[in-house]
């Protein structure tokens, strides 16, 4: 189970790459910038519904904040189709 340092590490690791301050992420969330300087220590969490906004804001799924980390093999899926299924999209279909 995660705690609440490391999501509050992904929120701030993820706020850093696309290069935005506390007090702008703040802002398009409609909160204070005191909340979000309180997540990235892990002090407190979003709700579930800030954490929804807060993914889409940061340009990550929520599995970015869950400990298996999913989202990474997910992206790797769909950008790399198995061999047998580019030939079943290319071939007719047969009725």
């Amino acid at each position: 189970m995660l705690t609440a340092m490391m999501i509050g590490n992904r929120i701030a690791e993820a706020r850093k790459k696309i290069s935005i301050s506390q007090a702008q992420l703040a802002q398009k969330l409609f909160i204070s910038s005191q909340a979000v300087g309180k997540w990235e220590p892990g002090e407190s969490m979003p709700d579930i519904i800030t954490f929804n906004l807060l993914a889409e804001l940061l340009g990550v799924d929520l599995n970015f904040f869950s400990e298996n980390f999913a989202s990474v093999i997910a992206e790797t899926a769909v950008d790399k189709p198995l061999d047998n299924q580019s030939e079943e999209l290319t071939s007719p279909v047969v009725m």
